[in-house]
C-alpha cells in the first residue's frame, strides 16, 4: 500500500498463541495480520483512509450497497476466526490512524478484555426469534378469561346502541390482557432456554416490515451457550416448539454469531478513526 495515507481496521481481540486465516479484509487489497499486545492481539488490516477515514467514511455509509459489502465482509472475517479460536469482536468500522493509537486503546481495556476472552472462551452467541399467529392467540385469550367471557354474554342481551360501547370496551380488554399473555408467554419462553445458557439477553422486537414473517414477533433473545451445551439447548428450543405448535407459535435460532450481545467496552465509540 506503498504511496497511500492508511489506517488500521481492527476485526476484534484475541488470545496469543496461534495464528490467524489467511483473508483478505474490508479493504481487499489487504490481508488480515495480528498486533500482539502482552498476552492479547488484535486482528487487524490495513485500510485506505482515502475510503475509511474519519470523513470520508460518513459519506461512504449514505451508500447502502457499499455499507452492506463492508459489514458482510467485517463479518465474515470474525466467523472465520470464530472458528478456530475465542474472539472479542470489535464495532464494524474501528479504525485507528497509528499502531500508537490501537497500543493506547489496547492498554486501556486490557484488563477487560482479559476478562471478555475468559468469559466468552468455548462459547457461541446464539438467538432464538420466536413468532406467534396473535389472532388465534386473541381468540384464545378471550376464551379463557372469564370476566371478558361474561361481558361478551352481557352484550347479547343489550340495545344495539349500549352493546356498540359495550363491544368496544370489551376489545380494549382483550387487547390488555392479550399484552399480558404475551409478555408471560415471552417471559417463560425466554427463563427455560436461560437455564441452559451462560448468559441470556432480551433485544427489542422487530416488526412485521422488517422480520418478513406472518406472524408476529413476540420475543427477540440471544444467548451465550456453551459448544458443548449446545445440543441440550435446541433440546430445549424443540421440546417448546413441539409443547406451543408450529401453526400458532413458530420458534427460530440463529447463529452462531459473534457474540457482540455479550461485550460491552465502555467508550468503545470513541475508539473509531484515533
Amino acid at each position: 500500500m506503498k504511496g497511500r495515507e492508511t489506517g488500521i481496521y481492527v476485526y476484534g481481540i484475541v488470545g496469543q498463541g496461534r495464528e490467524i486465516p489467511t483473508l483478505r479484509g474490508v479493504d481487499e487489497r489487504s490481508a488480515l495480520s495480528l498486533f500482539p499486545f502482552r498476552e492479547i492481539a488484535a486482528v487487524r488490516s490495513e485500510v485506505s483512509l482515502e475510503e475509511f477515514g474519519e470523513r470520508p467514511i460518513k459519506e461512504r455509509l449514505k451508500d447502502a450497497e457499499w455499507t452492506k459489502e463492508k459489514i458482510l465482509a467485517h463479518e465474515q472475517v470474525l466467523e472465520e476466526i470464530m472458528i478456530r479460536r475465542t474472539v472479542v469482536p470489535m464495532k464494524f468500522a474501528t479504525i485507528f490512524k497509528s499502531e500508537e493509537g490501537l497500543s493506547e486503546m489496547l492498554e486501556s481495556f486490557y484488563p477487560s478484555l482479559q476478562e471478555l476472552l475468559a468469559q466468552l472462551e468455548g462459547k457461541e452467541e446464539w438467538g432464538v426469534k420466536v413468532f406467534a399467529d396473535l389472532g388465534w392467540l386473541r381468540e384464545a385469550t378471550a376464551r379463557s378469561n372469564e370476566q371478558i367471557r361474561s361481558f361478551l354474554s352481557q352484550t347479547e342481551k343489550k340495545p344495539k346502541g349500549v352493546a356498540y360501547l359495550m363491544k368496544k370496551k370489551m376489545e380494549a380488554a382483550i387487547d390488555e390482557e392479550l399484552d399480558r399473555e404475551i409478555a408471560s408467554l415471552a417471559q417463560g419462553f425466554f427463563d427455560r432456554l436461560s437455564k441452559g445458557a451462560a448468559q441470556a439477553k432480551m433485544n427489542p422486537i422487530a416488526p412485521k416490515e422488517l422480520t418478513g414473517k406472518v406472524k408476529e414477533m413476540i420475543l427477540n433473545s440471544v444467548f451465550l451457550v456453551g459448544k458443548d451445551e449446545k445440543n441440550e439447548f435446541f433440546e430445549v428450543v424443540e421440546a417448546l416448539q413441539k409443547e406451543q405448535g408450529k401453526e400458532r407459535i413458530d420458534f427460530e435460532a440463529v447463529g452462531p454469531f459473534p457474540p457482540y450481545n455479550f461485550v460491552s467496552l465502555e467508550g468503545q465509540e470513541v475508539m473509531k478513526n484515533e
